[in-house]
């Protein structure tokens, strides 16, 4: 018996311990949680503003391997092209996961792109020809414009659904004495 109650003893006093302790600290402001996953507006433009110059290039290198009369290569050249060009300037969205103004202006230069290639391809009415090209030229436009001013915004929406919320146990003191809650921080 002296041993369980040695024990139970050293438990009550680990206990109690531990408790002073903590209720030493409720004064104390809290600790401010560890900073999340942020997402740089700066970053999400630059890699929009790379993704229209990756696409200005590969147009350029489309364009000198036809001069040159390299024809497989390039329509090899004008498919990647496509593809960058559709993907490229949403590259900031891609980087913030705005996943819907991806599908929406990638979607926009698509079709903008399908507009051109449909004109490239009418031989017999050169009108319908140049107002097939006309509107997908600026489709296009537009939609690469629109991609470059939201870059920024869809970093800091990002951050604002991820800001850090955290739930903590806490001891505070009260006139009558500490008592144990629960504590909810967060950006809001």
């Amino acid at each position: 018996m002296p041993r369980r109650r040695r024990l139970t003893g050293a438990v009550a006093v680990a206990l109690l311990a531990a408790f002073t302790l903590s209720s030493a600290h409720a004064d104390e402001a809290p600790r401010s949680p560890p900073p999340a996953n942020r997402k740089s507006a700066r970053v999400s433009f630059g890699l929009a503003v790379g993704g229209v110059a990756v696409c200005a290039a590969a147009e350029a290198g489309q364009r000198k391997l036809y001069d040159a009369d390299h024809e497989t290569s390039g329509r090899l050249v004008e498919g990647a092209k496509w593809v960058v060009c559709t993907l490229g300037p949403s590259a900031g969205q891609l980087y913030s996961e705005a996943w819907g103004q991806v599908a929406i202006w990638g979607g926009l230069r698509a079709a903008g792109f399908a507009s051109v290639m449909i004109g490239h391809a009418v031989d017999d009415d050169p009108k319908l020809r140049d107002r097939l090209q006309f509107v997908g030229a600026w489709t296009v436009l537009i939609s690469i414009i629109v991609d470059l001013s939201l870059a920024p915004s869809a970093a800091r929406k990002y951050d604002a659904r991820h800001a850090a919320t955290t739930i903590t146990p806490v001891s505070m003191s009260t006139p009558s004495g500490p008592a144990m809650g629960v504590a909810l921080g967060g950006t809001f």
